[in-house]
C-alpha cells in the first residue's frame, strides 16, 4: 500500500523536492521559535552580575561574601546571631548557612550554637579580645 505524495500547490517538480522544501521551512520555523525562546528567556532574567548592570551605586553588592559578613560583625559588639545576618542582607537562610559553613572551614569565623540559635565572630575579633 502506498501513500499518496503531498502536493504542494504552485509548486512542481519530483516529489522528492517538495518534501525538501517542506523539511526546509520546517526548520527555519524550528529556529525563530527557538530564537524567540532565548530572547524571552534573556529579557525575563535578571542580570546577576553587578558590573554589568546600569547605575548600580550600591557598594554592598560589590562586596564578597566575606567581606559583607565582615561589615555586619564590625558593626556588632558581640557574636552576631546567624539569624541576623539573613535579615541585613538579601541572601535566603540556606546561602548564609553554605556561607557560614564555608568560612568556618577556610578558618576566617567562628561558629557557636546556643540553644537553637548560630552565633558567629571574626577570627580577628576573637584574637583581639583576648
Amino acid at each position: 500500500m502506498r501513500l499518496a505524495a503531498l502536493q504542494l500547490p504552485g509548486i512542481n517538480g519530483p516529489p522528492w523536492y517538495q518534501q525538501t522544501i517542506l523539511i526546509v521551512i520546517g526548520l527555519i520555523m524550528l529556529v525563530i521559535c527557538l530564537t524567540a525562546v532565548v530572547l524571552y528567556l534573556l529579557i525575563k532574567t535578571p542580570n546577576s552580575d553587578p558590573s554589568l548592570s546600569a547605575g548600580s551605586n550600591d557598594t554592598t553588592d560589590e562586596l564578597s561574601e566575606y567581606d559583607r559578613i565582615k561589615q555586619l560583625c564590625s558593626a556588632s559588639d558581640e557574636k552576631l546571631p546567624q539569624q541576623e545576618v539573613v535579615k541585613r542582607t538579601d541572601w535566603s537562610e540556606a546561602k548564609v548557612s553554605r556561607v557560614i559553613s564555608r568560612l568556618v572551614d577556610e578558618g576566617r569565623i567562628q561558629k557557636t550554637r546556643v540553644g537553637r540559635q548560630n552565633f558567629i565572630q571574626l577570627i580577628d575579633d576573637m584574637e583581639d579580645s583576648d
